[in-house]
């Protein structure tokens, strides 16, 4: 499953680089085409006339880049807040109580914070960030969790005995336990991600109305759902083999008795 889930992935980000994010010509001729109807436009064509699957490759690219950003700030705050956790005395003990901070802050409320400070919208990266907040101080629990688990094992605790640095020691000792926690983590936190910022474009926010986009276009496409029931779908359907793709490819490089996994 991970395979075809990293394949599936890899086809969607190269049909999404090809088209380049572009809003399809638009031909009121070819107005509410169904899918398959011409071998030119196998998706169908919406109320302008534009080629829905060149719609649907380019509306994923505010997707996937909410989820990259989401991943990098959630990973890197997770695994610095985490691991600084395990430190001994007061510098611990105040990166886990930012770690617990972190987890109580709602992501959608703080997207929907950042978007009303920034005028109604902001740009996929911010929305994926402001999505990862709850995301990132999990991690670091996880992080902390597990580093300190691994710290106290016997082979751990001979080596920092002999002299070796606590850095190194996590480095050789706890990084690879960490790195498998963070796919089983990805796995489960990642497809949130992309259908938080769907729901958010889908209410208008995040979402740039130069562009396609998923969440915006189950909106624009709302009213057809009736007369063109391919138009509301097709997004729809965009976003679940997303998300199951990050949920395959993630979730099932995690080991097995690993809760999130």
């Amino acid at each position: 499953m991970p395979r075809r889930a990293a394949l599936v992935l890899l086809v969607l980000l190269a049909s999404v680089w090809l088209v380049g994010g572009t809003q399809g010509s638009i031909d009121l001729d070819l107005r509410l085409r169904p899918p398959l109807a011409a071998w030119s436009h196998p998706l169908g064509t919406d109320h302008l006339g534009r080629d829905l699957l060149e719609r649907i490759l380019a509306g994923a690219l505010p997707t996937i880049e909410a989820v990259l950003a989401g991943a990098g700030f959630a990973g890197l705050a997770g695994l610095s807040l985490g691991l600084a956790g395990v430190w001994p005395g007061t510098a611990g003990a105040m990166a886990r109580g930012a770690a617990q901070l972190l987890t109580a802050v709602p992501g959608l409320l703080a997207a929907l914070a950042v978007a009303g400070a920034a005028g109604g919208g902001i740009v996929p990266a911010v929305a994926g960030l402001a999505l990862a907040v709850p995301a990132a101080g999990q991690a670091a629990l996880v992080v902390a969790g597990l580093a300190a688990t691994a710290g106290r094992e016997g082979h751990v605790r001979a080596a920092l005995a002999l002299g070796v640095t606590l850095p190194r020691a996590l480095r050789r000792h706890v990084w690879p336990v960490l790195r498998q926690a963070w796919f089983a983590w990805a796995g489960t936190r990642l497809p949130r991600i992309a259908l938080s910022y769907a729901g958010l474009a889908f209410l208008g926010l995040g979402a740039d109305a130069g562009r396609p986009d998923w969440g915006a276009m189950v909106w624009e496409y709302r009213t057809y759902a009736l007369a063109a029931p391919w138009l509301p779908v097709a997004p729809v359907l965009g976003l679940v083999a997303l998300v199951l793709s990050l949920r395959g490819l993630f979730a099932g490089s995690a080991p097995r008795d690993y809760p999130g996994g």
